[in-house]
């Protein structure tokens, strides 16, 4: 197995609430006769954010794989971590000491990783430098400035963790990629905590922490009544550059249509090349911890002319589980105004400026 320097690994059984332990025999495989190892995948989330499944890890402090360059671990625990807090901060300590063994490391991908939480009152600075490349989630902070993706979805953040997320982006201002999850729902909140945030206030700051971003992915799993509106998350975008933003929220009463969304982001962003919506219901049985249900996703691609001027918007819209036929639907929309709105500016404009002039010219 000495040659091995690829390993991905998905566990498909069956879903129980506590901690899974891999074979013995596969650990010493991968610690003993795997020295070329270069990737490695432990646990997956699923393409809803979501899994029951904990996978015990601990082993893997005490790997050595100098060539290691990407590691990625989902809804993985490190055990004995719920003892006392001197117990946290060691298997804390055993993970950061890991990484930074690991200096060809530059691909890092931590999601559903409770060992790697600490108290809201710190801030979440656990390592200090890497190689380029090196994805992160808000427990490490990464200060080289070469980061190009973050990915925040280690847990549905709620208002406090915030200040904390910017902190990362700031030390990284060559982020492209950005991807977070937030919960903002009153029984998310830190108890110590009696801040009320808001949720298009928080991610316009977030965003103005990233000059340089293209991508934005935001997973918004705030209750229906508790979340915002469609029609607030343009000022989310304003004045930056991004070209590709995907949306996950909960339908709230008074929404307009995804598609209406959609053509005002691409109308108010030049440069806004695609946009996704995944609208998101509610189950009366749905439990606290069950995964998120789409009601419909929606695709929008911005098609330009030939002088790369948005032209229309290419609407592809699915529904969910619930009432498929009736949210399923493809058409454009024009993404310039109207005709009769240039030509009516074209004609106001002047006559408002000689109205102008002889206002002056009278009041001399």
């Amino acid at each position: 197995m000495s040659s091995i320097d690829q390993l991905n690994m998905k566990i498909t059984a069956t879903l129980t609430l506590s901690g899974e332990a891999l074979p013995e025999k596969l650990w010493t495989m991968l610690l003993d006769h795997c020295p070329d190892l270069e990737t490695l995948v432990i646990g997956h989330r699923g393409a809803m954010y979501f899994s029951r499944r904990h996978i015990n890890v601990s082993p893997i402090t005490r790997a050595k794989w100098p060539r290691l360059r990407e590691l990625t671990m989902e809804n993985c625990w490190i055990y004995g971590i719920l003892d006392s807090l001197e117990a946290i901060e060691c298997s804390r300590a055993l993970f950061t000491s890991f990484v930074r063994s690991h200096p060809k490391l530059t691909h890092l991908h931590l999601k559903g990783l409770p060992c790697l939480d600490v108290d809201f009152r710190d801030p979440p600075f656990a390592l200090q430098s890497y190689g380029s490349g090196i994805e992160s989630n808000p427990y490490i902070a990464i200060t080289t400035g070469s980061v190009r993706e973050m990915n925040f979805t280690q847990k549905e953040y709620s208002g406090v963790f915030f200040k904390y997320i910017r902190l990362v982006l700031l030390v990284n201002p060559n982020v492209r990629k950005l991807t977070l999850a937030m919960n903002f729902s009153r029984d998310n909140t830190v108890e110590a905590d009696r801040n009320v945030y808001d949720h298009i206030d928080e991610l316009k700051d977030v965003v103005a922490c990233c000059n340089r971003l293209e991508d934005l992915t935001v997973i918004c799993s705030t209750k229906r009544k508790e979340t915002f509106l469609y029609k607030d998350f343009p000022e989310v975008l304003r004045g930056s550059s991004i070209k590709r933003v995907e949306l996950w929220k909960y339908h709230r009463a008074g929404d307009e249509p995804p598609a209406n969304l959609a053509l005002r982001i691409a109308r108010e962003n030049p440069s806004m090349e695609r946009i996704v919506i995944r609208t998101l219901h509610h189950q009366l049985w749905d439990k606290e911890y069950d995964p998120l249900r789409i009601l419909q996703i929606g695709y929008y691609k911005v098609v330009r002319d030939i002088e790369g001027r948005p032209l229309r918007l290419a609407v592809n819209e699915m529904g969910g589980e619930t009432m498929a036929w009736m949210l399923t639907s493809k058409f454009t929309l024009p993404i310039a105004p109207p005709k009769w709105r240039s030509l009516l500016k074209e004609r106001l404009v002047p006559l408002l400026r000689v109205k102008e002039r002889k206002s002056a010219a009278s009041d001399v």
